[in-house]
């Protein structure tokens, strides 16, 4: 009995040992494949890792990758899926059934239609670069095609943007009204700092997550919020609100920031006090600033201005919040030029 606990605990430190080094080769998206595929191969044997490097898939995908914006992790995904299923095989050798097995790898059924969306199409774009540039077969066909996800179209109302406003303290209030006043997003709400304000002016001078500067004008509202603040702290000013308001939780925040997250939950905490059972997170207050602004001026390029994307399409995905009704006036009216014209030229 006392031999076989001996045997049973070496095989679990044995399984603790190799236990991450499991995991370690998992991260190697190179796969090795069957057949003919890897060229010098003998029965029995792994491919090392940099073999056919000049002949196969994986460096292609790499350099692919390498080619996006950080921010596009869809097309990461799709690169890493693609990597680990057909990775080892040459252009001319890619088949429908890689395709296939990293769509399921990449997108499954599992993760949200926006999710699977975005990383199909990704790899559609990947499937048609190889095809167009490197001789592979037209294999984008085989990704499997899902219904195109519809934005989230949940604006504030009044009433709600009043309560929040009039309830939350000053370092969730200035959150809010970055997020709200200016359409700025949670995470660059919480790092905008006195370099990036102009105390004189009244603007705000910052890049977006997409690296795009953006210059807005502040409202008095949040101006008076702002001046409060040390302007020759380097501190963000939601974090130099934060250590004001809560000074006994200087040792715990010292040489920190507050984060997004932790403002995101206490918006959620705050909701829930006042009894607003509708779900309502930060990116709610961007979207709803962005659709009333363009009720007001009726100017796609502005909003996009106030959104700063370098795509107008983005902006008009903000703006897909609800359809108006169609004036019989408007339909009138439009008519009267052609109306002009055709009897111009019956005279």
């Amino acid at each position: 009995m006392a031999q076989g606990k001996n045997v049973r605990k070496k095989r679990q430190v044995l399984c603790r040992l190799a236990g991450p080094q499991r995991q370690a080769q998992a991260q190697i998206f190179h796969k090795c494949t069957r057949g003919a595929a890897i060229r010098g191969r003998t029965k029995g044997t792994r491919a090392p890792k940099t073999e056919g490097t000049d002949k196969t898939l994986a460096p292609l995908f790499r350099a692919f990758a390498e080619g996006v914006s950080r921010h596009d992790c869809a097309t990461r995904y799709a690169v890493q899926a693609m990597i680990a299923t057909a990775g080892s095989v040459a252009p001319k050798d890619l088949s429908a059934a890689h395709v296939i097995e990293a769509a399921n790898l990449c997108a499954p059924r599992s993760l949200s239609l926006f999710t699977r969306y975005n990383r199909l199409s990704a790899m559609r774009r990947l499937l048609r670069s190889v095809w167009e540039e490197h001789g592979a077969p037209k294999l984008d066909g085989y990704v499997p095609r899902c219904s195109t996800p519809r934005p989230r179209s949940v604006v504030a109302t009044d009433a709600e943007m009043e309560a929040i406003k009039s309830h939350a303290p000053d370092d969730l209030r200035l959150f809010v009204l970055l997020c709200a006043d200016l359409a700025i997003r949670s995470g660059t709400a919480v790092k905008i700092s006195p370099a990036e304000y102009d105390a004189n002016r009244k603007t705000l001078r910052f890049a977006t997550k997409k690296g795009a500067r953006v210059a807005l004008p502040v409202t008095e509202e949040l101006a008076e919020l702002l001046d409060q603040c040390d302007q020759t702290n380097p501190e963000p000013f939601i974090t130099q609100i934060r250590k004001r308001l809560r000074p006994h939780c200087l040792h715990v925040m010292k040489g920190k920031v507050v984060r997004a997250s932790a403002l995101r939950k206490e918006l959620k905490e705050l909701r829930r006090s006042l009894g607003m059972t509708r779900k309502l997170v930060p990116h709610d207050l961007r979207r709803t600033t962005a659709v009333a602004f363009y009720k007001r001026t009726h100017n796609l390029r502005k909003v996009q201005t106030l959104l700063g994307h370098s795509s107008l399409q983005a902006t008009i995905w903000y703006l897909d919040n609800d359809l108006e009704e169609v004036d019989i006036a408007d339909l009138e009216a439009i008519k009267k030029p052609f109306i002009i014209h055709r009897k111009e030229q019956t005279a």
